[in-house]
């Protein structure tokens, strides 16, 4: 895997390495602090990516063939517990896992983020550019994690720097349960067989994920700019995604656009897919968080927004809480639709609706259709290699290209709708989103292809 890498630095919590040897798995380990774990798992990239110590017979009938003794070793990650999570022992939690392109991962400018949701986070340390230890400490990290943590099984998350964006855009590929990447100044990872940008998304994540989300953070000036249309136009329909550009360069996006990157993906899995039974309960914790931001609401539209969505987490989750909740969750629904019917005669908020509309249309034009995979496909083996080194045919080369050509050539378009839409509605919610998009397709549009 080709990776390339400017460092900015960050601010970083120590960690504290509390045991000789591997970490026991019974290991009490330290809330809202950074801790390194140790655990011991296969040696080499080819090692650790088998999928079992049993390959299948040569032909039927055969005796399968004993494989290689693997060598083990240690590896790390540090880990990051939110705050209530010994008490809270019937609770799953959501779990982002970090990678650097110079090993030593940390939470940096997503730490706040991390903590005020109460994410685990999974920081690789051996995981860098220039060698094959991205995948082994991946999944003897995750491997780890999973046996020692109530990591929710459905709520995996991966993000990454350039490099480590690249490294982070495999997990989904490696390990079920992974709903998304956010990529941070970088595609995906790719093959050396052609530039980047064409063989990673035509060849990888289609054939093997199912209906992952991907967002891509690329700064004005980052080499790797152009990366952002390469993801949008090859990337195959199941794979959902999104590209944002940021006033700066090769580096960590903001934390308010890693904030942007990881509402979209929640919004997206809440209120745009069909929804999953697995996660009735996380997005029941999101219908809560949704509660407080209303709170916090200051004008009427941003609070018709809040109680819209409460509205349709309850129908499309059929959120049923424990008994001695249940009449407060009803009262808040139902003070939610109530409301929501209060709000819509207001004219200011009539005029919000109208330019939400219209932001919306302009929004599904840019966006790529969506098409998920069955769930139930099944999974073909998790050996990279052979998706990396594998070449795409020149006829299916050339035709991407003319994909990539054709949304070249639209996006102006699409920034001057957004800007439309600006100046339609000012001084409304939506002036200000669809501004934002605009001048960020525009500097998307600018960088030579």
């Amino acid at each position: 895997m080709r990776q390339t890498i400017v460092l900015a630095p960050v601010v970083v919590m120590a960690a504290a390495r509390l045991w000789a040897g591997t970490t026991p798995l019974d290991a009490l380990l330290p809330e809202d602090k950074v801790t390194r774990i140790t655990c011991e798992g296969a040696a080499r990239e080819e090692d650790a990516a088998r999928v079992s110590d049993a390959p299948p017979p040569k032909a039927p009938g055969a005796a399968a063939e004993k494989p290689p003794p693997r060598e083990v070793r240690e590896w790390h990650y540090d880990l990051y517990l939110p705050r209530g999570y010994t008490d809270n022992k019937s609770r799953r939690y959501p779990c982002l896992f970090i990678a650097s392109p110079g090993g030593n991962a940390n939470m940096g400018l997503m730490e706040a983020r991390i903590k005020s949701e109460g994410w685990i986070a999974v920081m690789l340390i051996e995981s860098r550019n220039e060698n094959g230890d991205w995948v082994p400490n991946f999944l003897t990290a995750h491997d780890d994690a999973v046996k020692r943590l109530r990591i929710h099984e459905n709520w995996k998350f991966g993000t990454g720097l350039s490099g480590g964006a690249r490294t982070a855009s495999a997990f989904p590929w490696l390990r079920d349960g992974m709903r998304g990447t956010i990529c941070q100044s970088a595609g995906t990872f790719y093959s050396s067989s052609r530039k980047p940008g064409i063989i990673h998304e035509a060849n990888y994540l289609g054939w093997e994920n199912r209906n992952i989300l991907l967002y891509a953070t690329l700064g004005q000036t980052d080499m790797c700019l152009s990366e952002g249309l390469c993801l949008r136009a090859f990337m195959p329909a199941n794979i959902v995604r999104n590209v944002e550009v940021f006033g700066g360069g090769h580096e960590w996006a903001p934390a308010a656009v890693f904030d942007h990157a990881l509402e979209w993906m929640e919004r997206t899995i809440f209120l745009t897919l069909p929804p999953q039974e697995n996660d009735a309960d996380m997005a029941r914790r999101y219908f809560d968080r949704k509660l407080e931001e209303y709170e916090r609401a200051d004008s009427p539209f941003k609070k018709y927004e809040i109680r819209e969505t409460l509205c349709l987490l309850a129908g499309r989750y059929k959120l049923e809480p424990d008994r001695e909740k249940s009449k407060e969750l009803e009262a808040r629904i139902k003070a939610s639709k109530d409301e929501l019917l209060q709000l819509a005669k207001d004219a200011v908020v009539k005029n919000e609706l109208l330019a939400r509309a219209e932001y919306l249309q302009t929004a599904a034009k840019e966006a790529p259709a969506f098409e998920p995979l069955d769930p139930r496909r099944p999974r073909a083996a998790n050996l990279p290699r052979r998706t990396i080194d594998a070449k795409v045919p020149n006829a299916e080369f050339f035709r991407l290209m003319k994909e990539k050509d054709k949304l070249a050539a639209a996006l102006p378009g699409y920034a001057a709708a957004y800007r439309n839409v600006a100046k339609k509605y000012p001084r409304t919610v939506y002036a200000e989103i669809a501004e934002a998009r605009a001048k960020s397709i525009e500097i998307e549009a600018s960088k030579p292809k």
